[in-house]
């Protein structure tokens, strides 16, 4: 069964495949920003520090989103099948956060003191915005903000390039080198699995606002990471 809106013959993950393309100018500039940075070895290891949180709070937005979908599976066939999607994408991403930590130390950075940081405001507003779509529209929508973050991965020739020009440790890379993998896999089964869901035009538009905001929001992210302020005048 392919889903689409009532009266449309466009399939979901067209219409929100669409939609981030849209969407996604500022991104990719921020990206594209990042990974050509002149002082990519100084960048690096901030993008790191935000990198963690995040990923740590998308698994536990996870978990809300799986609550919440088994919650209201009785009664509505779009979380039924949420449940099984999101039980077996909670497994597949464990252990994640744990990947960027190991990033940090291959940098010579404190694994543990990032565990016990408050994540940067910029982080929590993204996480956040995660458990106010899940719990006041639909836990569908988190989809949405999968299809952005895992739905466009790196590139193993930027990361290849970026890494070779700064010179930093290769393991500091490896969560990058897995993901440009990994993610080109769970971002054609995120819109393969959508295909199958009985989406209302309300379900839909849920997808397509988190998104919006997902991409800004991790633009100003990546901006900020980036933002290292003017070059250092050399000591005299």
């Amino acid at each position: 069964m392919t889903s689409t809106t009532k009266g449309s013959p466009v399939p979901a993950s067209t219409r929100l495949r669409s939609t981030i393309a849209i969407s996604s100018s500022r991104y990719w500039r921020a990206c594209e920003t990042f990974w050509g940075h002149a002082r990519f070895a100084e960048v690096f290891p901030r993008h790191c520090d935000m990198l963690y949180p995040m990923v740590f709070g998308s698994l536990r937005a996870m978990d809300y989103a799986l609550a919440r979908a088994t919650a209201l599976a009785p009664t509505c066939p779009v979380a039924e099948a949420l449940v099984p999607f999101l039980t077996r994408h909670i497994r597949e991403e464990s252990g994640h956060d744990e990947w960027v930590l190991e990033s940090v130390a291959a940098l010579g950075g404190d694994p543990d003191a990032l565990r016990r940081a408050p994540p940067p405001p910029a982080v929590a507003a993204l996480i956040g915005s995660q458990y106010y779509w899940v719990d006041v529209g639909h836990p569908v929508a988190i989809v949405g903000f999968f299809a952005v973050v895992e739905g466009t991965p790196s590139r193993v020739e930027e990361i290849d390039a970026a890494r070779e020009r700064s010179g930093l440790p290769r393991a500091a890379f490896e969560t990058f080198y897995r993901h440009a993998v990994i993610d080109q896999r769970h971002g054609a089964e995120i819109y393969a699995m959508l295909d199958t869901l009985p989406l209302s035009t309300e379900h839909q538009m849920l997808l397509g606002l988190n998104a919006i905001g997902a991409v800004d929001q991790m633009a100003g992210l990546v901006e900020r990471v980036c933002d290292l302020g003017p070059a250092r005048s050399p000591v005299t």
